[in-house]
């Protein structure tokens, strides 16, 4: 890896190298293994970064100028800076998951206009299974070779792509919705009204070897790592909660059988792609904005012009480990949650079922996937459920982001809400934050991050409106910059 680090530049000469051939194996001590890979590299001078991804020597932060624009390491993956493009459903694959030349085009877009690591909108892993029409799928053989020509576009620009890679369950807005959905429970999607069929043992072998799959293909295919989209409300999410996991077996009750199965789905993919190739995940903070209020996780940072206050974290929190102490399990590919009696299992109280995964769980889940081998957490929750109005440039969950920066020793990646250039700055320094996902401001302009490269006053013109949702390949409805 150093010497990969020392060679190429932000053209992609010597930064991809090596990026389809994926070798290595994965260290069963996970975290202190990806430690010792970054032993003697020059970090930037930061109070408190916890897990940041550390900036490279010979960059800018090593001057004194802004984090932002330095290249960083997540996990075992080198960007040209902290700017990720939050994964975004397109809607210009075609309707069998495939690219086209408009898609192509959103990612040369993207890539050009200077966003360091590009997360695609999510794929799916399952032919017969979507959650929207025209995503991207991942789940055929045939499609490697397609995408070796969006990830050699992206490369060229300079820039890294991450493939997303979700299954939808109940929460899909396909019309008709695929034939046969599987769930945690055969429990109503209280946003689309499905019930799914509650997974079998070996329904549960087949998703586990679906994404696995995937993350095989992604890797053939050159992507520079896979993410599995934990958040939103997808399958691997509903596993996590009560609201939609009513299983009293080895997969319920407790937040370690909640999280038994996407522990799983993360060994099964460790395997597929061995080691040293990047494997991330997408956690939701809390499932409802109402769970963060006292949690010190999702209240603003800071009032307009303000740089962020870092909030600390709660008395008496203790660790992200808390209650799942012992969960030894192995990046190398441990079965379930090591540690947790996998025959314990017992369906939680009726009124504990209706709520969603807790702060406090969601720490927990992040640590025990940082053991079994996750090299990255990207950050999100219940974005939904903030306004246009207080879309103002502080991040949504920003306190909770830093929190768990302090409690996990891989990088965290913080979605949702960031506008503001001085907000994302200070969470960089000083909430040990590693990147900083994007969303709408790069549907609205997919230049932006060049444009506050040469001016960092420059603000974002998009405004939260959600109109974007509504048009062809969700492109930005307001006029275009003079």
């Amino acid at each position: 890896m150093e010497a990969d680090m020392a060679a190429g530049s932000e053209t992609g000469e010597g930064m991809f190298a090596g990026a389809r051939a994926g070798a290595g194996a994965h260290s069963p001590e996970g975290a202190s293994a990806r430690a010792d890979a970054f032993a003697g590299v020059e970090t930037a001078p930061t109070a408190g970064a916890g897990a940041c991804g550390p900036a490279l020597s010979g960059t800018r932060a090593g001057r004194g100028a802004s984090l932002l624009f330095d290249e960083v390491l997540l996990g075992p993956m080198r960007a040209k800076n902290r700017f990720v493009r939050a994964a975004t459903w397109e809607g210009w694959a075609t309707d069998d998951g495939r690219m086209t030349p408009q898609l192509l085009e959103v990612y040369r877009e993207l890539a050009e206009g200077g966003v360091g690591t590009i997360l695609t909108g999510y794929a799916h892993v399952v032919a017969g299974e979507q959650p929207n029409p025209r995503m991207m799928g991942i789940y055929d053989d045939s499609l490697v070779g397609e995408y070796r020509e969006l990830v050699d576009v992206v490369h060229a620009a300079g820039a890294r792509i991450v493939l997303q890679v979700a299954y939808g369950g109940s929460a899909t807005r396909l019309d008709p919705p695929s034939k046969r959905i599987l769930g945690p429970s055969a429990v109503a999607n209280p946003k689309t009204g499905i019930v799914p069929v509650e997974a079998s043992e070996e329904d549960l072998a087949f998703l586990r070897d679906a994404f696995a799959a995937a993350a095989r293909r992604a890797q053939e295919a050159g992507f520079d790592g896979v993410e599995l989209h934990a958040a939103h409300g997808y399958l691997l999410s509903q596993f996590l909660s009560p609201r939609s996991n009513r299983r009293a077996d080895a997969y319920g009750g407790s937040i370690e059988n909640r999280a038994r199965f996407v522990a799983e789905v993360v060994d099964a993919c460790r395997r597929a792609v061995g080691g040293g190739y990047p494997l991330w995940v997408k956690l939701n903070c809390a499932d409802d904005r109402r769970d963060l209020a006292g949690a010190g996780a999702g209240a603003p940072v800071a009032g307009a012009g303000e740089a962020p206050k870092v909030a600390e974290p709660s008395a008496g929190a203790g660790s992200a480990a808390a209650g799942v102490a012992g969960t030894g399990g192995s990046g190398a590919g441990g079965a379930g949650v090591a540690g947790a009696a996998v025959d314990a299992g017992e369906a939680l109280p009726v009124a504990e079922s209706l709520r969603g995964l807790l702060p406090e769980e969601s720490l927990q889940v992040a640590a025990l996937l940082a053991e079994h081998g996750i090299d990255a957490i990207e950050v999100s929750g219940d974005w939904h459920a903030f306004s246009p109005k207080e879309c103002t440039g502080e991040p949504f969950f920003a306190s909770f982001a830093a929190r768990l920066a302090r409690q996990v020793p891989v990088p965290v990646i913080l979605t949702g809400g960031n506008r503001r250039l001085d907000a994302m700055e200070h969470l960089a320094r000083e909430g040990g934050i590693a990147a900083f996902g994007l969303c709408r401001p790069l549907i609205c302009e997919s230049d932006l991050v060049n444009r506050w490269r040469d001016d960092p006053g420059v603000p974002s013109r998009c405004v939260s409106c959600n109109g974007c949702s509504k048009t062809p390949g969700h492109r930005c409805i307001l006029p275009p910059r003079a």
